[in-house]
């Protein structure tokens, strides 16, 4: 078992900016009525495939997996190019989730803070390593950290601003994912390739996969029996079966990376379990079905050289569940996808 470290930091008075910022913490625009002001952006893009048809059936373990209402899975794919809205003053941190209040959640100077749509902000802990990673939002109301400065993985108190070592000695932890009971917290190593099963409160261990060079991005499928990682090796994307709760199958290449050097980044489902994922550089999102019948087709080529990351709308706050918003580190903005498919339904959506 993996000895838990508790390291406490005092909350600051919620509304006091972070170390650096100025007063008036960087917030979106909004019209005053909870509704983000898009900025319009042409929207063009280059598709090297044709457009699939034939996307995933999900299941639950029981087999019984429902899409949701109106949702017909066995539909053609949108064709591509996509459109999008950019929304200005998200921040620039590697990840980024949104909590049940509708408040959007990321790393700024070394500080985890929280802010929504009206601008209203708050400091959640402070004294965090500034190379931090993958961010994800628990049931719990809890934040599980990548502190990739300095190899741990953090549970979060978001109330108090404790920090809990959940486990240490990592590689260079990168992509988290969460389970949607809270029980599990999964966590890429970029460092050494692999891929970990942890449980948040004891930080016993389990391996979901190994030598998957340049683990990177991770996430559940629809039902948590499937796992796909996304890698910066050249293989680009893996899809890992479950085989009982702690013990997972054998990692198979889903789709593979063109060009010397393809780094594939942030990764996401949809509602079908089609898979979306994003170049480095390149400021491409992909998607394909998660059977990977049918190819991997961009399906909006976005201005930016960094996109790390991306996440479903939680259904509060003014965070649509049916657009799919993609984190831009090179100009603080979030663009908000239409993929016409509801995403994979968040823990704290309604």
């Amino acid at each position: 078992m993996i000895a838990l470290l508790l390291a406490v930091a005092c909350k600051p008075e919620p509304g006091t900016p972070p170390s650096g910022t100025s007063d008036t913490p960087p917030g979106p625009t909004t019209d005053g009525t909870d509704v983000i002001v898009p900025t319009p952006t042409d929207d063009t893009t280059d598709t090297d495939d044709t457009d699939p048809t034939d996307p995933t059936d999900p299941t639950d373990p029981t087999g019984t997996y429902t899409p949701p209402t109106g949702v017909d899975c066995s539909a053609p794919l949108p064709a591509p190019p996509l459109s999008y809205t950019t929304l200005e003053g998200w921040g620039t941190a590697e990840d980024f989730d949104f909590d049940g209040d509708g408040y959007h959640v990321s790393m700024r100077d070394a500080n985890l803070i929280r802010l929504n749509q009206d601008g209203d902000f708050a400091i959640l802990s402070t004294g965090l390593d500034s190379f931090t990673s993958g961010t994800r939002v628990m049931p719990s109301g809890e934040v599980a950290l990548s502190n990739s400065g300095q190899n741990e993985v953090l549970r979060i108190d978001t109330t108090t601003g404790a920090q809990t070592v959940i486990t240490a000695g990592i590689s260079y932890p990168n992509g988290i994912e969460v389970s949607r009971d809270g029980k599990w917290v999964y966590v890429a190593s970029n460092g050494d390739g692999n891929v970990r099963q942890l449980d948040p409160i004891t930080g016993d261990a389990y391996v979901v996969a190994s030598d998957i060079g340049g683990a990177n991005g991770l996430v559940l499928s629809t039902d948590e029996n499937t796992m796909f990682v996304t890698t910066c090796s050249g293989e680009g994307v893996w899809k890992i079966p479950r085989i009982d709760e702690t013990t997972w199958g054998e990692p198979v290449v889903l789709w593979n990376a063109p060009g010397a050097y393809a780094c594939i980044d942030g990764v996401n489902v949809d509602a079908c379990n089609n898979v979306y994922f994003t170049e480095y550089i390149a400021g491409k999102v992909r998607r394909m079905p998660a059977d990977g019948l049918s190819p991997a087709e961009v399906i909006v080529d976005l201005p930016s050289s960094w996109i790390p990351n991306m996440r479903w709308g939680v259904g509060v706050g003014g965070w649509d569940p049916n657009l799919l918003y993609v984190s831009d580190r090179d100009d603080g903005r979030l663009f908000a996808i239409d993929t016409q498919i509801p995403g994979k339904k968040h823990v704290f959506a309604p």
